[in-house]
């Protein structure tokens, strides 16, 4: 440690609690990406060892997605008010418990409630994990670091797609030992989050500046200046209430407005192109022997989002969401119009639109909402904005099957990038600029 050198929160070197607060985010956001991925096998498996009508199939399918809204709202208000750390650890508690209970249901709506459950535990999990990497880690690492939630979200969704294909092997009950691997998980990232303080902005915005001071001698070193993040969030300190309504507040609105936007048009066409992968290309005239697109589809989001990690802090977050979208866009709109596209140009529009939403939504799903919002509003914003994104992504879930019969895959496809196009002006039009500066700046 260079002692001779003071630093501040912001341009702190890395230490090693910063790998810490990454295992502790990670590890939350493997655990979210695995439970709603692993569904798309499970209720298969389920569907034939316990029989359910098509209703309950979409209620089961999306009861997570409903969860998230009230976990967002409900927990990301609570965070902001006593605080990150009390929420972040009994969460996890209660996936964990959430997680085993599905190993004994028998029935549709005994799941139902259960996964429900988990999307009110994940909902909470969206709100308080990005606000802790933002709270604790040096700017210049945020986008980074933040990148790399979303990334590891995919690789739980794609780890589930990957597991969930080997245990359909494991005979009628296969569903059971599905849906409750994710306790294995989830026991692993509630031991490493014993001990994890409370995040230092926090603490100063609610007076607690002795502890705060404690908090960064022991965890990141005593050459950390903590007065400059003192002055500022102490100089907006009356306007600290974290209530809900103050996210449409003159100054504020437009912020918020485009983040739960974004946010949603790019889980939009994600839970709906992945949700219903073997009904798309069949619609398309592919058909998905043992999975194989499927599965290919699943890697193709990972491997785009490792592309991202290397991209997204070199450039404007602006440059990269607008860019990102029009590569979304133009594949959907071939698909769209191409009515007899041959199968080689299916997959490789598939996999364009997948690198595009992968690159914009890295920024609108996980960085923006973050930087969007004042530490005393951080965790009610992100919960709001990740609550609205469901909105979007229910609608993209229950609707695209119905498009798809009614009208016909093509339609579906262009509707889709209507909804990315929608997106594509409110970036432009309202996108400020957040990259490498201060969080408390921003």
């Amino acid at each position: 440690m260079d002692t001779g050198k003071i630093y501040t929160l912001d341009n702190a070197p890395l230490r090693k609690f910063h790998f810490k607060i990454l295992a502790y985010t990670i590890g939350g956001s493997l655990t979210d990406g695995y439970i709603l991925g692993m569904i798309q096998f499970a209720l298969i498996a389920f569907t034939a060892d316990v029989g359910m009508n098509a209703t309950w199939q979409g209620l089961i399918t999306s009861s997570p997605l409903a969860g998230v809204f009230i976990g967002g709202i409900v927990f990301g208000d609570l965070s902001d008010k006593i605080g990150r750390q009390k929420i972040y650890s009994i969460d996890f508690l209660i996936i964990f418990v959430l997680s085993i209970l599905q190993f004994f249901v028998n029935t549709a709506g005994t799941l139902f409630v259960l996964r429900l459950l988990l999307g009110i535990c994940i909902g909470a999990e969206y709100a308080i994990s990005p606000a802790i990497v933002a709270e604790f880690v040096p700017s210049r690492l945020r986008g980074r670091i933040l990148t790399i939630l979303c990334m590891v979200w995919t690789i739980g969704y794609v780890i589930a797609a990957y597991v969930g294909a080997w245990m359909q092997t494991l005979g009628t009950d296969s569903w059971r030992w599905m849906l409750s691997s994710s306790a294995v998980i989830a026991a692993i990232v509630l031991i490493l989050r014993i001990g994890m303080p409370e995040t230092p902005r926090w603490l100063i915005l609610h007076g607690k500046i002795e502890e705060a001071k404690r908090v960064v001698a022991k965890h990141l070193g005593e050459d950390i200046d903590l007065e400059p993040t003192i002055r500022e969030i102490t100089s907006r300190k009356s306007s600290s209430k974290a209530k809900l309504s103050a996210l449409f507040r003159k100054g504020q609105i437009k912020h918020t407005a485009f983040a739960a936007i974004t946010w949603g048009v790019n889980v939009l066409p994600l839970y709906a192109l992945l949700s219903f992968v073997p009904i798309i290309l069949s619609a398309l005239g592919i058909v998905d022997e043992n999975t194989f697109y499927t599965l290919l589809l699943n890697g193709l989001y990972l491997l785009a989002g490792i592309i991202v990690l290397f991209i997204v802090d070199r450039f404007p977050r602006k440059t990269v969401t607008v860019w990102g979208m029009i590569v979304a866009i133009i594949p959907l709109l071939i698909l769209g119009f191409w009515i007899s596209a041959p199968a080689g140009v299916i997959v490789a529009c598939f996999g364009i639109h997948v690198f595009g939403n992968q690159a914009f939504g890295t920024i609108t799903a996980y960085i923006y909402p973050t930087e969007s919002f004042p530490t005393e509003l951080r965790t009610t914003g992100i919960g709001f904005c990740s609550a609205v994104s469901r909105i979007f992504a229910c609608f993209g879930t229950f609707a695209m099957p119905i498009i798809i019969t009614s009208f016909g895959i093509h339609v579906a496809l262009i509707g889709i990038a209507v909804v990315v196009i929608i997106g594509l002006i409110v970036t432009l039009a309202w996108a400020p600029e957040t990259g490498n500066k201060s969080i408390d700046e921003v």
